[in-house]
């Protein structure tokens, strides 16, 4: 399977902030209700990836966006079988409308720092690690 997201990006008076979306209907680490995820989704037929990625952002966020930089390739497996997901570097530009709520309970600003702490995927956080080398709370771009 292969699946396009994003590393949505908003500068605020704070700083640097990426959005990370709560979706309820798969567990977190803990086995709680609800896991933490970058947005993402499914390639649907005739898109290429980075319309996925603009899509589903904007599905999940209520955000639109516009490609800033690369993309951080993540590949693990769902049910035995190989899910590939790019996500891209974009940059918010602005509130398209609300987010969709049968599948997103919320969606938070968070530093990359802060992003790490909150999201239940390993593969995530390293996407996250990768983007945004030395603001991961160690370095002086934290």
């Amino acid at each position: 399977m292969i699946a396009a997201g994003g590393l949505l990006e908003r500068q605020t008076p704070e700083g640097l902030r990426i959005a990370v979306v709560h979706r309820t209907r798969y567990e977190d680490r803990d086995g709680g209700a609800g896991d933490w995820v970058l947005p993402k989704g499914k390639v649907e037929p005739g898109e290429t990836l980075e319309e996925t990625a603009l899509r589903e952002v904007e599905e999940e966020t209520g955000c639109s966006a516009r490609l800033s930089g690369p993309s951080y390739a993540t590949e693990y497996s769902v049910g035995g079988a190989p899910k590939v997901v790019s996500f891209f570097r974009m940059e918010f530009t602005d509130q398209a409308g609300e987010h969709d709520a049968s599948e997103v309970a919320e969606v938070v600003w968070l530093t990359p720092a802060d992003a790490l702490e909150r999201l239940t995927y390993e593969t995530e956080r390293q996407v996250v690690r990768d983007a945004y080398p030395g603001r991961d709370g160690r370095g002086a771009g934290a």
